[in-house]
């Protein structure tokens, strides 16, 4: 897990290490470490992820991603960006956005 600034400071010092399958960026941790708490569209924050994969490519590591907003098109966009793995959403997310659906 990348869920801080300091650690896409050394990320490639961390996948240097042998053994390492896998890596999946915690947005909010890194997002709130980087004073931008969820500001997930912020150009600052994605330069940030897109460095990730493209470090995480360099090493041939696959890189995941936590979609925390349930959105189709960023899903797709993620996957044609080289994700290869991607937590869609959580439960609780998507309790809200059914909660504010109007009544039928």
């Amino acid at each position: 897990m990348i869920e801080n600034i300091k650690a896409v400071e050394n990320l490639e010092s961390i996948l240097s290490v042998k053994g390492i399958d896998a890596l999946l960026i915690g947005p909010y941790d890194l997002s709130s470490s980087m004073g931008l708490t969820a500001q997930f569209d912020n150009p600052k924050f994605n330069t940030v992820i897109q460095e990730i994969l493209q470090i995480c490519n360099k090493y041939n590591i696959p890189c995941g991603d936590h979609l925390v907003e349930p959105s189709s098109s960023t899903l797709k966009q993620r996957v044609s960006d080289g994700y290869k793995f991607i937590a869609y959403s959580m439960d609780s997310v998507f309790l809200n956005h059914i909660s504010q659906r109007p009544s039928i």
